[in-house]
């Protein structure tokens, strides 16, 4: 039982696409963490600025930046979906 325990654990060392995903996911959040505390900003910005032009201008740029942030997170799921699959 130890020896198919470790056989199983050095296959999942020696995968490099494990790696390569893991080390993605872990960028992947980081982004996303810069992402959501520009978005947090933005809102900020929005209740606290007067000028509608200014309003309009940030809530187009808000817009942009939560729907990267959607996409952000879709593919981080899909990559830990790979790496539960890989594994």
């Amino acid at each position: 039982m130890n020896i198919v325990k470790l056989l199983i654990k050095l296959q999942r060392f020696f995968r490099p696409e494990l790696k390569k995903n893991k080390a993605h996911a872990k960028e992947l959040q980081n982004i996303l963490e810069k992402l959501k505390k520009k978005q947090q900003v933005l809102e900020n910005e929005i209740l606290l600025t007067q000028d509608p032009e200014l309003i309009k201008l940030f809530q187009t740029e808000h817009e942009i930046i939560r729907m990267q942030y959607k996409k952000g997170i879709a593919e981080l799921h899909e990559i830990y979906q790979n790496i539960k699959n890989l594994s």
